[in-house]
């Protein structure tokens, strides 16, 4: 047991002692919880090894030794850091300046979940539009239904009538077969192969599977109507609005009452938020993947590491590799791009990229892909809605907008929310992550930052430092490895490791506030802090004599 003085002390605390790791010298440190803290001092002095090799390394292990032993045979686990210990310490997360979130599938939008979002928004209030019509889908009766398959029978023969029972779904299923077997089905598909419903059969427990029971089949336009329309209203039942129609070339087109178009009856299934995930084989571009991009990949046997080797692929074939001709880099299906967000509480005067008019010409979840984070924001900070469309919206829109807005903050609203993670630079990436954590609204958690200010303007360091010191507000920590003035001057405690690099570091040359590390006659940081200090000059210059090049600049002509 902690004595009590220790027990409160280790709650408003981070107690670091002996710490060795790397060219730390037996160092031993307290740093405040709850507290905007900034580790300074000469490049190689032990920042990075304090905050990250150390404090979030130590965060990192505590949290995976507290997962049960399944969870953690699935990471690989962390060494202890050379360390006699440390106390007080909380969750820790990191935002480090490298490209390390996500691969050749994450985009802006998808790392700070705007994407998701906006795929449950489609699919929830989203319009499907025919493929060949270019016309807006709507329900179909099952008479409606029945009379279009009498029709197709022409052309395509006999149909058989299958209920898509399973979509999509992870698991066995093999319950499925004794189902139908009771309700009197002989046969089933799963996953284009058939099977008897009395022969057993077991899927792969962690893929998707479709799964579908056939009911009965329209062999004529000349069946009657009445047995037709009985088999149809049946499979439509057991397919929960569903009906999946095969010929014998096993092409299959679906139905269902809820969306068709009313020029050639072609129809949708429900929508879903997977329909436009890059990452989920119902809604990518069946030509490359969701990755927006075509490049090689050998004729290997991928199986179930199919999506880590075409990631590496992808990584290796940097420049290499070319636009999707199919989606033209927007990585979705046909399908997943003829789905239209038809809102009435559009603003009628604002147009987004290349002069896009959004009341006239509903947007396709691409469009927005295509959409700097400014121009989104100016789009849903306009947008009004009322009726349905507000109450199934209600949650959905200040989840986007206050991304949006964050985006904004750390100076990236200049961003399109389609770009790939891999394009941006280090600086770019930490606030994209940093803005994704803000949209968390996680408290009682450690936040590590290596120089989230390299390459901001003056203006973009204060949007930075005011988004930093919401986190805290939130009841975070922050701990960030920094040489900025602005940022150490906002700080609430800064700690400068030192005196040199390398050998000569690894030391605590100050610890405290702005106030106390000024007036600390050790620390260089502080020095220079409490009175600016010019760097003197080498010597004068040596006089360096002109070229004559005797070309006139206009004609080219020697004068």
């Amino acid at each position: 047991m902690f004595p009590s003085s220790m027990a409160v002390r280790s709650k408003s605390m981070i107690r670091i002692v002996g710490a060795r790791e790397h060219n730390l010298k037996n160092l031993s440190v307290n740093v405040p919880r709850g507290k905007f803290v900034v580790i300074t001092g000469v490049s190689g002095s032990g920042k990075s090894t304090l905050a990250f090799d150390i404090i979030f390394s130590e965060g990192q292990r505590r949290f995976l030794d507290s997962m049960n032993a399944y969870a953690r045979q699935f990471v690989e686990p962390l060494e202890r850091p050379d360390i006699d210990r440390i106390e007080g310490l909380p969750p820790t997360v990191s935002i480090e300046q490298r490209n390390s979130q996500g691969g050749g599938k994450s985009t802006v939008g998808t790392v700070t979940e705007i994407h998701q979002f906006l795929r449950l928004l489609f699919a929830r209030l989203g319009t499907p539009y025919c493929l060949d019509c270019d016309l807006p889908t709507s329900g179909q009766t099952p008479d409606a239904i029945t009379r279009s398959l009498k029709r197709a029978t022409r052309d395509r023969g006999a149909l058989r009538l299958l209920a898509p029972v399973i979509r999509n779904r992870k698991g066995f299923h093999s319950d499925i077969a004794t189902w139908a077997q009771q309700h009197g089905y002989l046969r089933l598909r799963a996953d284009g192969q058939w099977y008897a419903s009395d022969e057993p059969f077991r899927l792969s427990r962690y893929k998707e599977h479709d799964v579908e029971v056939e009911i009965g089949q329209i062999t004529s336009s000349r069946q009657a109507t009445a047995a037709c329309q009985s088999v149809v209203e049946e499979t439509l039942r057991v397919g929960k609005g569903l009906l999946l129609a095969l010929d014998e070339q096993g092409n299959g087109t679906m139905h269902g009452t809820r969306q068709a178009c009313q020029g050639c009856g072609y129809s949708m299934p429900p929508l879903d938020p997977k329909l436009f995930s890059y990452h989920s084989a119902r809604g990518w571009c069946e030509t490359c993947r969701g990755f927006g991009e075509l490049f090689h990949i050998p004729d290997v046997d991928r199986g179930a590491r199919a999506d880590a080797i075409e990631e590496s692929w992808f990584q290796w074939q940097e420049g290499k590799r070319e636009r999707c001709p199919d989606c033209d880099g927007a990585r979705l299906n046909p399908m997943a791009r003829s789905v239209r967000l038809n809102l009435d509480g559009f603003p009628n005067s604002l147009t987004g990229p290349r002069g896009h008019d959004f009341k006239n010409h509903p947007p396709t979840i691409d469009t927005f892909s295509a959409m700097t984070v400014r121009e989104a924001l100016e789009l849903f900070e306009a947008t009004r809605l009322k009726g349905r469309e507000k109450e199934i919206a209600r949650d959905i829109l200040p989840e986007i907008r206050e991304r949006l807005f964050f985006l904004q903050e750390v100076g990236l609203d200049y961003l399109q929310l389609g770009r790939s993670v891999t394009t941006l630079s280090g600086g770019e990436n930490q606030r994209i992550r940093l803005a994704a954590q803000l949209g968390s609204t996680l408290s009682g958690v450690l936040y590590v930052l290596d120089e989230p200010t390299i390459g901001l303007h003056a203006r973009d360091n204060v949007h930075l430092l005011r988004t930093l010191k919401r986190l805290q507000q939130r009841g975070n920590s922050l701990i960030v490895v920094e040489h900025d003035e602005d940022t150490m001057r906002e700080a609430d405690h800064v700690i400068d490791l030192g005196p040199g690099a390398g050998i000569h570091g690894g030391r605590i040359i100050a610890t405290g506030t702005l106030n106390q590390l000024c007036r600390n006659k050790a620390s260089l940081t502080g020095q220079a802090l409490r009175q600016k200090r010019t760097f003197p000059l080498s010597g004068c210059r040596r006089p360096v004599e002109g070229l004559e090049l005797g070309a006139d600049l206009r004609k080219g002509k020697k004068r």
